[in-house]
């Protein structure tokens, strides 16, 4: 199973600097191609969604998952990703990471090597 990528008239592209600041993060993601999900850690349809790109993305060796939460309770989203056995790279947007990228809120994108980056949907 694979995440299928909406095209877009323009393309759109990873800012350098969010780059490094993502490996500065999770260096394991350095050379892979990404998918990362910009998250409301509070909502549970949300964290239902990251369990199932993680799943995914699990199956390929290539890719890496990127979790980008913002939260008011950072503690119990910690506890629902431990819980689910997340193995992504997750972040809290303290620092606004992804300001600047581009990436809107509640998005899934693929990032690719050239970091290059498109909209996807999560399959049914």
């Amino acid at each position: 199973m694979s995440l299928a990528a909406c095209k877009t008239s323009e393309k759109r592209y990873l800012p350098t600097e969010t780059y490094r600041r993502l490996l500065l993060k999770c260096p394991d993601i350095r050379g892979k191609e990404l998918n990362i999900y910009y998250m409301d850690g509070d909502c549970s349809v949300c964290i239902g969604k990251a369990i199932r790109l993680d799943s995914i993305v699990a199956q390929s060796p290539n890719l890496a998952a990127v979790f980008v939460s913002r939260s008011d309770n950072s503690v119990l989203t910690d506890f629902y990703f431990n819980k689910a056995h997340i193995k992504g790279c997750k972040i809290a947007d303290a620092d606004s990471i992804l300001s600047n990228s581009g990436i809107k809120f509640n998005e899934i994108v693929s990032v690719s090597r050239d970091l290059s980056v498109a909209t996807i949907a999560m399959p049914d």
